[in-house]
């Protein structure tokens, strides 16, 4: 998996807002929404510059985008406003 320098960074500020079941909850969306089972480790995820494109062949289903941070964070965020019982 790979993800943009900029991206990364948006990606980790909306991050370390989140507590700590807020952030096990984000990277278990996050994994689903890559297409990655949520309850097994991921492998690594390379952070990369705008080039890559230019210089590798790698398909979009690779990258993990602002769009799916946007959601997945929306998401937590919606279940961590729920009233905990």
């Amino acid at each position: 998996m790979y993800i943009k320098k900029e991206d990364f960074h948006y990606m980790d500020s909306l991050y370390k807002t989140l507590d700590e079941e807020g952030k096990r909850e984000f990277l278990k969306q996050l994994k689903k929404a890559c297409g990655i089972d949520p309850d097994t480790k991921a492998g690594a995820v390379r952070i990369v510059g705008d080039d890559i494109f230019d210089r590798q062949a790698v398909s979009p289903e690779e990258f993990i985008t602002r769009t799916m941070i946007k959601k997945v964070y929306k998401n937590v965020k919606k279940v961590d406003s729920r009233p905990h019982e």
